[in-house]
């Protein structure tokens, strides 16, 4: 069971790539249309958002994307801070990360990379966390890539279905927040249990295989924040 903290989600407007807060380059979209398609100019193919922040913080950027057209099969993510960037490619058929790009600088450190299949329609979820240390901004989006190539002469047609993004301070992947002009706040989960008469133990386990013992048996135990895989309530008996 995923148990989640309090989460906002950052980024406005994470359904309709057609707002102005999303800057495009060499890509159209349409109100609400669902798809992100390149246009005939040359050069990258990029759709991205600036995030005002605070520094010093884990921050997580993640889009639900699915192939549409036969010839883009690969998507970059790319966080850009000054001139400092982080990218990963990703593969749509498989939702895989198949090449990091390079780290430049040190503002932008300790990247990780996201892979979640979200559903039987064929979205994935990608992305990257990662951590600012000293700049109040970055720019999070995503690009197309063609025969290994970033930048290259686009069609006009060629797209990529695109649900939906989030940026959220954290350095792990939440569950989805939907907004609209403004960021949204989940609150905490909270899932309570009674202990049995004569427990002495409570050992919950988290799905990394970390444990947590709690040896001072609360009337009502919380579940701790985090992926439970299992809590064991033990007796004196």
């Amino acid at each position: 069971i995923l148990v989640e903290e309090q989460e906002t989600n950052i980024s406005v407007f994470s359904e309709d790539f057609s707002q102005s807060p999303w800057g495009k380059t060499g890509v159209s979209t349409s109100l609400n249309a669902g798809f992100v398609t390149e246009t005939t100019a040359g050069g990258n193919h990029r759709c991205a958002k600036r995030f005002n922040v605070t520094p010093s913080n884990f921050y997580n950027a993640s889009f639900r994307l699915k192939q549409e057209s036969a010839d883009i099969s690969i998507v970059e993510v790319l966080i850009i801070s000054g001139s400092n960037f982080l990218t990963t490619r990703f593969d749509l058929t498989t939702g895989a990360s198949i090449s990091d790009g390079d780290v430049g600088g040190t503002i932008l450190t300790q990247k990780t990379n996201i892979t979640t299949t979200v559903d039987a329609e064929g979205f994935y979820v990608i992305g990257i966390s990662f951590f600012l240390s000293t700049n109040n901004n970055f720019n999070a989006g995503f690009g197309f890539i063609k025969n290994g190539n970033n930048s290259y002469q686009g069609n006009g047609t060629s797209r990529v279905n695109v649900f939906s993004s989030q940026v959220v301070e954290a350095r792990f992947l939440s569950s989805y927040i939907p907004t609209g002009n403004s960021a949204v706040t989940r609150n905490a989960d909270v899932i309570t249990a009674t202990p049995p008469n004569g427990t002495v133990k409570i050992t919950t386990t988290f799905a990394d295989d970390t444990t947590e013992i709690l040896t001072s048996i609360p009337a009502t135990f919380t579940l701790p924040i985090g992926s439970i895989r299992q809590v064991v309530m033990q007796s004196s008996l």
